[in-house]
């Protein structure tokens, strides 16, 4: 968690809300995997999906955050 508010600050600072997000389907597949895991009563595989979300949201930060930097 503290890498990811690390990020966000640092989008904040050059400006990005909203602008990471691109793979909108991607991430309402990746709320519904961990939704129906915790519906489901499956504690492991919610850690596991939102694992997934978050490490993938992450990248999108990071390479954004490369790109408007570093060009």
């Amino acid at each position: 968690m503290r890498e990811a508010r690390r990020l966000q600050r640092q989008s904040n600072i050059i400006g990005m809300n909203g602008a990471v997000g691109s793979n909108a389907a991607e991430a309402v597949e990746e709320h519904a995997a961990i939704y129906q895991a915790i519906r489901g009563g499956d504690p492991e595989a919610a850690a596991a999906a939102a694992a997934v979300h978050v490490d993938r949201t992450l990248e999108d930060y990071r390479r954004e955050i490369q790109r408007r930097v570093f060009g």
